[in-house]
């Protein structure tokens, strides 16, 4: 079982070792504007949303959203599963473990401190 938020000290939203945002206790959103610049390929970079998925933590515990929803999709990767939670009316729990694939074009992990 993971540990709850509050158990694991700061989560932070990385891709490779840039970290993109830092999660507290308000939700934040990810989208065009926080990846373009450190992406290369900006082709890609133009196919995510700019307010892409919404991060929200509640009790402990985090939750994911596809934002309005995203044109290009939103998937997670949990236990080598693919799970894509573009267009659902209802946030997705989010697991430390996760991996978080936005338009095909970008892949986010969370790191804690």
């Amino acid at each position: 079982m993971e540990k709850n938020q509050s158990e694991r000290g700061e989560i932070r939203i990385v891709k490779g070792d840039t970290t993109i945002a830092k999660i507290g206790s308000s939700p934040i959103i990810i989208g065009r504007e926080q990846l373009e610049p450190i992406m290369t390929e900006k082709l890609k970079a133009a196919s995510i949303s700019r307010e892409h998925i919404r991060i929200t933590p509640r009790d402990g515990r985090l939750y994911i959203e596809d934002f309005k929803p995203s044109k290009n999709g939103t998937w997670l990767i949990r236990d080598g599963q693919a799970i894509e939670i573009t267009g659902k009316k209802e946030e997705t729990e989010l697991l430390l473990s996760d991996e978080i694939i936005l338009a095909k074009a970008v892949t986010l992990k969370l790191r804690t401190d």
